[in-house]
Formats: structure tokens, sequence, C-alpha cells
């Protein structure tokens, strides 16, 4: 890998070494002459299309002219290992101050349209496949696109019982009460506290996207499922785009999906966390 690295970029990698990646991917810096890389790899079927997808994410952001995204090197092939090769941010810890950059950021990134509701292409949310099916109604994409296919997914394997899922028309139910009709904003599709980092240039980045269009408030509700970001990123946020009524009262709907995706990919652990959602508003 290390060869065909210096192949594809014409440098000479100097050193390596194998750093926190998240719970996917193996993720190594590679150290040249002019700098450092980042390289992310898989051993798996639909890899490359996870990178690929990945990257057209990062492209996206990058469209936006909001926030920073790392500069994509090279998506390739080698033997049986998919990488995704990406320019080296090196960070600091995040500050207030930092916070409120990456705030205004996300603002600015959510109002960045599009007439529909989804995505050109799908792509996924950890290994797991998001579907992308464009819509003109959010209430409809966060029920089929979102909710019901994790739903499935989770009887299919075993982590819920049939009886403790919901039919599509239970969710559109208590989903008509809660969504708003929204415009279609750019999302990350996975802001939690392990996809953004702040440059020692003090510039904030987010990583690791599932991009999509839709409510903007998705995006927010992950924000705070695992820990949650400072304080000062919401205030920051809000600054530009204030809290619409209703807000408080549809972070768990939205944080849902993220709970039956992790309930899907990593076992029972999340199942508590799942049960209490649907207990509370569609039971």
């Amino acid at each position: 890998m290390i060869k065909h690295i210096t192949e594809v970029t014409g440098e000479q990698i100097e050193k390596y070494q194998s750093v926190s990646g998240g719970d996917i991917a193996e993720a190594y810096v590679l150290k040249t002459a002019n700098g450092a890389l980042f390289l992310k790899t898989l051993h798996n079927y639909d890899a490359k299309d996870i990178f690929s997808a990945e990257a057209k994410g990062l492209n996206e952001i990058e469209k936006s002219k909001s926030i920073k995204v790392p500069e994509i090197i090279s998506v390739g092939l080698l033997n049986e290992t998919s990488y995704l090769l990406l320019d080296y941010i090196d960070r600091e810890n995040a500050g207030v101050k930092d916070f409120e950059k990456l705030g205004r950021g996300v603002a600015k990134m959510h109002q960045y349209t599009s007439a529909s509701i989804g995505f050109e292409s799908d792509n996924f949310i950890g290994l797991l496949p998001q579907s992308n099916r464009t819509s003109t109604y959010w209430l409809e994409f966060y029920t089929s696109e979102r909710l019901m296919p994790q739903l499935e997914k989770a009887v299919k394997l075993g982590q819920l019982l049939p009886e403790e899922t919901l039919t599509k028309e239970r969710v559109l139910k208590t989903c008509k009460k809660l969504l708003p009709d929204c415009s279609a904003s750019l999302l990350h599709g996975d802001l939690w506290s392990g996809n953004y980092l702040i440059a020692q240039s003090g510039i904030p980045y987010l990583i690791d996207p599932a991009v999509y269009y839709g409510h903007r408030e998705a995006d927010l509700a992950m924000s705070r499922l695992f820990g949650g970001f400072d304080e000062s990123f919401y205030q920051a946020y809000y600054e530009i785009w204030p809290k619409e009524p209703g807000e408080a009262e549809r972070i768990e709907i939205y944080q849902l999906y993220h709970l039956l995706v992790h309930l899907n990919l990593f076992g029972l652990g999340y199942k508590a966390s799942v049960k209490r959602t649907l207990e509370k508003y569609f039971f």
C-alpha cells in the first residue's frame, strides 16, 4: 500500500503510524517531505463504494463554501483493500471560540439548499447503506428513507422483536404531528463529536459525512446525542439561524434514526435507548 500511495502521489513516504480512525476503518498518518497525508483503509465488499460516497459528500460540503473539509487526494482499491487518501489536518483541542466558529460554519452549511429532499445518490451511514431517494416532503422522506429501513433491518437482525417495531402508518401518524415542512438544507448527516476537528490554525473542519438535504434540526439532534458540543456551538449557530417552534420536541425523533443505526451496527447495548424513544412517541 505504501508503494502504491507513493506512485499515486509522487511523494516518498518517509514514515507512517496507525492512529484512531473511528469505529469502522483503519487509519494512518503518512509523513512525507512536504507534509502529511491521512489514509483510511477498509477490507469490506462495499468499501470502495463507502469511500467514494464519503468523498462525494466532502465535495458537496466544499461546494457550499461554508466550512472546511480535508482535501481529497485519491480513492482507490489495492488488491482487496479499499482506501481513501486525504490531506492530513493537524488538530488541536477545541475551545469556546473554536466551537463558535464551528457553529457558524454549520449554520452556513445549512443555508446551502436544494430544490429536493434527499441527494442525487445513495451513500452510507457507517457501514450501512443509506437511501437518499429524493422527495418533495420531509415527512415522507424521513419516514420512508430513514426510520423504516432501520426498523426493518433491526427486526431482520433480531435486534427488535416484530411486536416491538412500527408500521409505516404508525410512524407517519406520529411524525405528521411533529415534523414541519422545511427547506432542504445540506446536512452533514452524522454530526457527532468524532466528526469535526479544529486545525492548529483554528479553522474548523468537518469529516466523515453521510450527506443529504433535509431538515437542519436532524444534524443538531445528532450533535446532542453522544455528549453534545460545547454550548457556545449552539449559541453561535442560533445567532445565524434561530430556533424554530417545537425543536425540543423533535430532538429525540431525529436521534431515533441514529440510535437505530447504532443498534444495527453495534448491537443490543442500544436497544434500551431505542425502546424508550419508541414507547415515548409511538406506543
